[in-house]
């Protein structure tokens, strides 16, 4: 035997009753409930976090700019320093000229120009004294002279000699 499957009927479907649909929108509306506590704090909160976006913001801008104008303060005075020394180089340049040396030589210094009797010739042999004169005057080398570390002679002949080594090299007596 064969068992042959039921068939099933199926009620063709009802339309919806417009009173049914609203009221299980009632009923859906009234399963949420607002509770006016959380719209109140979550409105405090989003203000206050408002409120600190804001001043964060604002400090920010504050700072930015106060930033550009010290920048603008070092450009400013970078400019003047940068003037300056082209100017001091100038300067450097004019005094240095050979022209402009001898000029305040003579004019503000009172120097004049050698004439033919202040000129002196030497010989080899004075040059060699001035040479070993000098090598022992040196104050480098003390030890030549029996110097001690402070600059001091450690006798009184070395002393005596370094007065008259200076007289020699300086031509002062």
């Amino acid at each position: 035997m064969l068992v042959a499957p039921k068939i099933r009927e199926y009620d063709i479907a009802k339309k919806p009753n417009i009173d049914d649909v609203s009221k299980e929108q009632e009923k859906n509306k009234s399963k949420i409930k607002i509770n006016p506590r959380k719209i109140k704090l979550f409105l405090c909160s989003f203000t206050l976090v408002s409120f600190i976006m804001g001043l964060a913001l604002m400090s920010l801008a504050t700072n930015v700019t106060a930033k550009g104008h010290e920048l603008n303060h070092i450009k400013r005075e970078l400019s003047y320093l940068q003037t300056t020394n082209e100017r001091l180089h100038l300067e450097k340049a004019r005094l240095l000229a050979p022209v402009n040396i001898e000029m305040i030589a003579t004019t503000e210094l009172g120097m004049t120009r050698p004439q033919s009797n202040d000129l002196r010739m030497i010989t080899v042999g004075e040059i060699a004294t001035a040479d070993t004169l000098v090598a022992l005057h040196s104050p480098y080398d003390n030890s030549s002279l029996g110097m001690a570390g402070n600059g001091y002679s450690a006798s009184p002949i070395a002393a005596i000699a370094n007065v008259f080594s200076g007289w020699a090299i300086t031509g002062k007596h």
